[in-house]
This record gives C-alpha cells, structure tokens and sequence, in this order.
C-alpha cells in the first residue's frame, strides 16, 4: 500500500516532524470551534531490564526434559516396556509449561 501525495505542486515533507510541536496536527474540541496543539510528552520511556538467570533455565530445562522423555519414549525400549500415552501426556506437559517462562523472556 502507497501512499500518493494531494498536492503535486509542493515538494518534501507530508507529515509533520515529531519535535514540532507547532506543526504537530491540532485536535478540535467538539464543544467548540477552537483548535488546541497537540502536547508531546518529552518523558523517557522506562524499559525494563534483562530477564532473572533462572527464565531461560527453566525454559530449556523444561523444554529439554520434555523432549527427552517424548524421545526416550520410542527409542529406548526398557524405559517402560513398550511406548505409553502417560510419558507422551508428560513430555507434552513439561514442553508446554516451557513456554510460560519462554514468554517472560526478555
């Protein structure tokens, strides 16, 4: 999607910079016919830090052991005897609850 300039005739900018506060857009009050610049908060945005150590350990513990059982599962063949819906419900479990830090992760 393109934008296509109004008015052929003028040349740079088509909207207003952000540091200009008197070309900013005006909002119109509706109780009135007067027309109010529009203020720019000049205020640092607090970021927040880094992730405790312990999100991605718990991550890719999770992650790591699920994927372990989900495998040891199938390949190893004195694990439980034959392949069980249980070790499946528990690697899906753990590989799942490794997303609950992974989305915490910053």
């Amino acid at each position: 999607m393109s934008v296509v300039r109004q008015d052929k005739s003028k040349s740079g900018r088509v909207t207003p910079k952000a540091s200009d506060v008197e070309s900013a857009p005006a909002e119109k009050n509706d109780d009135d016919s007067s027309v109010k610049p529009r203020k720019v908060s000049r205020e640092p945005v607090k970021v927040a830090g880094p992730s405790p150590i312990i999100v991605p350990i718990l991550m890719f513990g999770l992650w790591g052991l699920g994927a372990a059982i989900l495998l040891a599962n199938y390949i190893v063949r004195d694990f439980a005897g034959m392949p069980s819906n249980w070790y499946l419900l528990v690697g899906l479990v753990l590989v799942l609850l490794g997303f609950i830090p992974a989305t915490r992760f910053r």
